[in-house]
C-alpha cells in the first residue's frame, strides 16, 4: 500500500456525498438521456458512485457494464438508453476510481477502496491453513483473495444467517466447493423446545439436518404481543407507521430516518412538477410516471 495514503485519515475514513461528487465532476445541468429519462446532476453522480461501489465490493479486476446499477425507471428503459447510461457510468466511474487511488487526490478511498486495492495486488498469505469465520457474509474481494491461496481453507458459517448482502457480501457457503462438509448442529444457548421450533423453520428453508438444543437448559416457546416491529425495508417501515396511525396509536421510529424523509421530499418534488435527486425515483420526471411504473412487473 502506498505510504502516502497514511498521511491523511481523510483518504481512508473520509466520505464524498453525491452532491459533492457532482460538484467535483462539474455536473451542473440535467442530462436528457432520451424522451422519457432525464438525470439530474446528483443522480448522475449517484449512478457513478454506485458503479464504483459495486466494483469495489466485487471480485472483478476492472470496471464494466456489470457494475452499473439498474434501478428506478432504468428497469424498463430501452437497450439504446441502457447502452448510453452504462457507457456514461463506466467512463466516469473509471475516472473517479483512478482519482480515488491517487494518494494526492482529495477523493477518499474509504474502507471498500482500500480492501479492493489490497485484493487487486494479489497478496499471498504466508500460512499453512486459513480459517474464514462468518463465511455466509464474505466480501467477494476477500473470497477472491482466498481462492488464490495455496493454503488449506476452512470455511465456517451458516447459510441461513446472511445479513450483509446489502453491503455486497456473498454467501460463501453456497458459492464454494469443498472436499468435506461437517455440520455443527448443537447449540448450548437454548433448550430442546427452541431447537425443535427452529428445526421446523429450517426445514421449510430446505435444511434436512435438525438442530439440537442443550438438554441441561429449560426453554419455552409461547405467544406474545409484540410492541416493536423490525422492518428491513423503507416500505415496511412506512406500512407499519401508517397502520399504527390508522389504529389511533402513536408510533415511535427508532434509528436513522433520513432515507424516509428523502423519499417523502422526492414524492413532494415530483408531485409539484420538480425533478428530484432521490435514488429511489432515479430517472423519473413526474409522480404519474412513478405510479404507472409501480403497476408494472418490474415496479411491483
Amino acid at each position: 500500500m502506498h505510504s502516502d495514503y497514511k498521511k491523511t485519515k481523510d483518504k481512508f475514513a473520509g466520505k464524498v456525498g453525491t452532491k459533492q461528487l457532482a460538484e467535483i465532476l462539474g455536473f451542473k445541468k440535467a442530462w436528457r438521456v432520451d424522451r422519457d429519462h432525464s438525470l439530474q446532476p446528483v443522480s448522475q453522480a449517484y449512478l457513478i458512485q454506485q458503479t464504483v461501489r459495486r466494483f469495489a465490493q466485487s471480485g472483478d479486476e476492472e470496471i464494466s457494464d456489470a457494475h452499473v446499477p439498474r434501478h428506478g425507471s432504468l428497469l424498463t428503459a430501452s437497450e439504446d438508453t441502457l447502452k448510453a447510461v452504462k457507457e456514461f457510468a463506466c467512463n466516469n466511474a473509471r475516472h473517479v476510481w483512478h482519482r480515488m487511488c491517487d494518494p494526492k487526490d482529495a477523493i477518499p478511498l474509504g474502507f471498500d477502496g482500500f480492501l479492493k486495492l489490497w485484493g487487486l495486488s494479489k497478496p499471498q498469505i504466508a500460512a499453512d491453513y486459513i480459517l474464514l469465520d462468518e463465511a455466509q457474509d464474505t466480501n467477494p474481494v476477500v473470497l477472491e483473495v482466498l481462492r488464490r491461496q495455496n493454503a488449506q481453507l476452512v470455511y465456517v458459517g451458516d447459510r441461513y444467517q446472511q445479513i450483509y448482502e446489502w453491503r455486497g457480501a456473498v454467501n460463501a457457503m453456497d458459492a464454494i466447493k469443498t472436499d468435506a462438509i461437517v455440520s455443527l448442529t448443537q447449540s448450548f444457548r437454548f433448550g430442546p423446545e427452541i431447537a425443535g421450533e427452529a428445526s421446523r423453520i429450517l426445514q421449510r428453508l430446505g435444511e434436512s439436518v435438525p438442530l439440537t438444543g442443550n438438554p441441561a437448559m429449560r426453554s419455552r416457546v409461547g405467544s406474545c404481543n409484540p410492541n416493536a416491529i423490525l422492518a428491513r425495508t423503507n416500505a415496511n417501515v412506512m406500512t407499519a407507521l401508517i397502520q399504527c396511525l390508522d389504529e389511533g396509536r402513536k408510533p415511535h421510529l427508532v434509528g436513522d430516518n433520513r432515507d424516509l424523509k428523502e423519499l417523502l421530499w422526492g414524492v413532494r418534488d415530483l408531485k409539484e412538477g420538480r425533478p428530484t435527486d432521490v435514488a429511489d425515483f432515479f430517472g423519473f420526471t413526474s409522480w404519474e410516471s412513478v405510479v404507472d411504473f409501480s403497476k408494472t412487473t418490474e415496479g411491483c
